[in-house]
């Protein structure tokens, strides 16, 4: 399936029509989705509306009482089994991942899931009940543990994730008679490991039902409270969503990132983490992701003795199939259902010691940093670059760890926590202490608790250590948020921490970087959000306030003093003063904290803050996807990407779920949605899915866990475009990066067009001397020359020449004219005559940007005119 990039600042790329289409109809609206676009359309009648809205209030009290009822089934089915050996058995199987097939979109097992259910262990152990229920009331017709079974759903317990046993075993099972068997057919020494099986499918069942029954009464709620006189609608849109996110979403960065800040922050106080803590940051990581290898590890061996095995255990089958030995419950089954039966019950025996195989210890954990670090001497940081070296920990440190982040016994509160909910205790602290040692029920969650909990011990201890950590890390954050975006732009001059005043104001500008007509302003805020605030507490719209907002009217503070003084009268110096008055200028915000949930759609927060009352509104991002960003874009293509992205604030019709979610969008499609909205059936919404798929497995390629490397994702282009614009970067003429922009601004076949003419000017300046080729645009020009004869100035004025003589009679505003020298160096030639449509308006705000046609020198063969074409941008 060949996928058509959108083009130019008006295009867009329509969905093929081969791409999946599902429809969903609902009261008072519809959608659609088409590959990874859901279209949102609403049509409710108002005169219906106040019948709808009483049959959701009685809906409400229907889904509150059955979710009561599946939390009371979740309940009696721990009563009746340990559940700390449940939720081992749970986190054995029910997160494995193979990364090398792993793909965002086809999981439905969330971390989320596990958690509530160690949370809920950590009740039942607190409060155990004092009559345990009994066995009838949660008997399933699937006891009998046929295929058919209603409780032997693979989906919850991870498929074929683990098993082992031995070949006479198998044997022996499969022959066993009806007479010598337990639950209709299951042979005895499969009866525990079923138990252990069944149980655990029961209530990973009952938890995510609990899942979806409180995600529905969530946007239930929501809907009957905006409904309400005098409600603050748009803080209820914002609670909605902080809810969604906190209950549902877990790993908003990738580990080399949140790596990455810990270092960053927390390196720097080593000897005070030691003695406060036990433990260092390096320490902390390295325990980290032993916790994970040890686990998978244990995991994964008796996942390859079941497969190593599993060819005989076949073998065994068929022939006491053919010979028809088996018993008649299972002669019954098909080959292939048999086939299932065997590799279930074998998974079943495998982990029927769940408990024990997931417990880890601080002598375990310290002994596989020493054999990692071991492994780390050998590894070419240039071949893993996302992979974090491994530090030798003791036994001591170790323990210090564990007991730190082990999330204390009484934490569980039946008032908040018999419900799902986001920010509970388990999301702070996630780690169990079991009998012999301790259990990590989602070992990817110590990544995100590593830096709180640390930073929470420092602040505990009082004194200078928490005010010089402060300062440290507000500082770290400026630098390295303005680092990474200078980095990625060659040519890129950068400032941090600079100060400015005039007579009435005064405030700093924690960085700034000014490349050719490119200039980004950044405020980088390194406060917390408060677990309340990403429940939707009355306090979010606090934290939000301090960690976004204040940034933003910081920029509107310093965007106010430039429109009265001079950039000099502020104090900034000449360099500085380009870079705030580049044609191309952008306000930026970063945050130390992960603020996916109002940084997405940014200009949302007007319902919730006072964002200042601009035309634009700033980009704002975590500093770990500002990370992420700027390892997949760099150059044009980074500028390119944010000028889309703040576009699409401006136009306010497209949404998504994370930035990465629109970085992936930009690769695969440029960010081009405009067609959409022109079409007489445009939606009013436009919904993207995830697009981080390609991104996901290049981050796991990075950190080594894939068995074969994975390439960076690219943006799809003709490789003569590519070498243009890697040209321009490597030259930089003035006007560079404008032109760059403009370039990257044509859609598949603009670009094949002006792959074309690239051909034509080279081969035809050879014959004559020098050739071009413009394409005209509604609000710009694109000129392409060869000349062989000039070079530098010289051939500057050469295009400005033509530019009189063949382009402006089209009355275009803006032009811009890249070329090719004698000396083989590029040089551009860059042209704006009206101040109110210049390429920062044609590039950020939306317009028609109408049909382009191609103007072809009359140096052509023949002197055959180059016809108008029918293209969109």
């Amino acid at each position: 399936m060949t996928k058509k990039r959108g083009g130019g600042a008006g295009g867009s790329r329509k969905p093929p029509a081969d791409e999946e289409v599902e429809t969903l109809e609902f009261e008072g609206g519809s959608a659609i989705r088409v590959g990874r676009h859901i279209f949102m359309e609403s049509h409710t009648d108002p005169e219906d509306f106040g019948r709808r809205l009483e049959a959701l209030r009685v809906g409400v009290t229907e889904l509150e009482a059955a979710r009561e009822s599946t939390r009371d089934r979740l309940d009696s089915v721990l009563a009746d089994a340990d559940p700390l050996e449940i939720l081992a058995h749970a986190s054995a199987v029910y997160l494995y991942k193979d990364p090398d097939t792993y793909r965002e979109t086809d999981d439905t097992n969330f971390p989320t899931h596990i958690e509530f259910l160690a949370l809920t262990a950590l009740g039942a152990q607190a409060n155990p009940p004092a009559v345990k229920v009994s066995d009838d009331v949660e008997e399933t017709a699937g006891r009998n543990g046929t295929p058919s079974s209603a409780t032997t759903t693979t989906a919850y317990t991870g498929g074929d994730a683990d098993a082992s046993t031995s070949e006479n075993d198998a044997a022996a099972a499969v022959q066993e008679s009806e007479s010598e068997t337990h639950h209709g057919g299951e042979p005895h020494w499969l009866s525990a490991a079923y138990e252990t099986y069944a149980t655990t499918n029961r209530a990973i069942g009952a938890v995510r039902e609990l899942f979806e029954q409180s995600t529905d009464l969530l946007y239930m709620r929501s809907i009957l409270k905006v409904n309400e006189p005098g409600v603050d609608v748009g803080f209820e849109d914002f609670r909605r969503e902080t809810l969604l996110q906190s209950l549902n979403i877990r790993g908003a960065a990738y580990a080399e990132h949140i790596a990455a800040v810990l270092d960053g922050c927390l390196g720097p106080f080593d000897a005070d983490c030691k003695t406060i803590l036990g433990f260092t940051a390096d320490e902390a990581w390295s325990l980290s992701e032993a916790v994970n290898v040890v686990i998978v590890e244990r995991v994964e061996g008796r996942l390859a003795t079941m497969f190593t095995n599993y060819a005989s255990h076949e073998k065994t089958l068929k022939r006491l199939r053919l010979k028809r030995l088996l018993p008649k419950w299972m002669a019954a089954l098909t080959p292939t259902q048999q086939k299932n039966w065997l590799k279930k019950r074998l998974q079943m025996e495998a982990l029927k010691d769940a408990l024990p195989l997931m417990t880890v210890t601080a002598a375990d954990l310290s002994a596989q940093t020493h054999r990692g670090a071991d492994h780390d001497e050998s590894l070419d940081a240039r071949v893993f670059p996302g992979h974090r070296r491994t530090v030798r920990v003791d036994e001591a440190s170790a323990d210090a760890w564990l007991q730190a982040f082990t999330c204390p016994s009484d934490a569980y509160n039946e008032m908040f926590h018999r419900q799902p909910a986001g920010g509970h205790p388990i999301t702070q602290r996630p780690v169990l202490e079991v009998p012999n040692g301790y259990l990590v029920p989602v070992p990817t969650a110590l990544w995100e608790a590593l830096r709180p909990v640390m930073e929470d011990a420092l602040r505990e201890a009082g004194g200078r250590v928490w005010a010089r950590y402060e300062r440290h890390r507000a500082i770290w954050v400026e630098r390295t948020a303005t680092e990474r975006i200078a980095g990625a732009l060659p040519g890129a001059k950068s400032w941090v921490g600079v100060e400015w005043a005039s007579d009435d104001d005064s405030s700093d500008l924690d960085g700034l970087v000014g490349v050719d007509d490119f200039g980004a302003r950044i405020q980088a805020k390194a406060g917390r959000i408060s677990p309340p605030a990403r429940r939707g507490a009355p306090s979010m719209a606090e934290d939000v306030k301090t960690v976004i907002n204040d940034a933003a009217h910081q920029h509107a503070r310093l965007a106010d003093a430039l429109e009265a003084h001079t950039s000099a009268e502020l104090g900034f110096n000449a360099d500085q003063a380009a870079a705030l008055e580049a044609p191309l200028s952008v306000e930026i915000v970063v945050c130390l904290d992960d603020v996916t949930v109002w940084a997405t759609q940014t200009h949302k927060l007007r319902r919730l803050v006072a964002l200042p009352d601009t035309p634009q509104v700033p980009w704002v991002l975590s500093l770990t996807d500002l990370m992420a960003v700027t390892d997949l874009l760099e150059g044009a293509q980074l500028v390119h990407y944010i000028t889309r992205r703040l576009r699409l604030e401006a136009e306010q019709r497209v949404e998504t779920h994370d930035e990465l979610d629109w970085v992936g969008n930009y690769l695969a499609h440029g960010l081009f949605f405009d067609d959409i909205f022109e079409r007489p059936d445009a939606p009013d919404v436009l919904r993207l899915t995830s697009f981080t798929g390609p991104i996901d497995t290049w981050y796991f390629s990075r950190a080594g866990v894939l068995r074969k490397p994975f390439p960076k994702p690219e943006q799809p282009m003709p490789d003569e475009i590519r070498q243009l614009l890697l040209a321009l970067a490597r030259d930089r003429p003035d006007h560079w990066l404008t032109a760059s922009l403009l370039i990257l601004n044509g859609d598949n076949e603009v670009r094949e067009r002006l792959v074309d003419a690239m051909s034509h000017t080279t081969i035809r300046a050879r014959e004559v001397g020098w050739s071009a080729c413009t394409f005209v645009f509604a609000d710009y020009s694109v000129t392409l020359m060869v000349d062989q004869l000039n070079s530098g100035r010289p051939l500057r004025r050469r295009m400005r020449q033509h530019w009189e003589e063949k382009v402006k009679q089209h009355g275009r505003p803006n032009a811009v004219a890249v070329g090719l020298g004698a000396d083989g160096t590029l040089v551009v030639e860059f042209i704006e005559n009206d101040p109110a449509l210049t390429v920062g308006h044609v590039l950020l705000a939306r317009g028609n940007p109408g049909e382009p046609e191609d103007l072809t020198d009359a140096t052509r063969p023949n002197g055959t005119e180059s016809p108008s074409t029918d293209l969109q941008r």
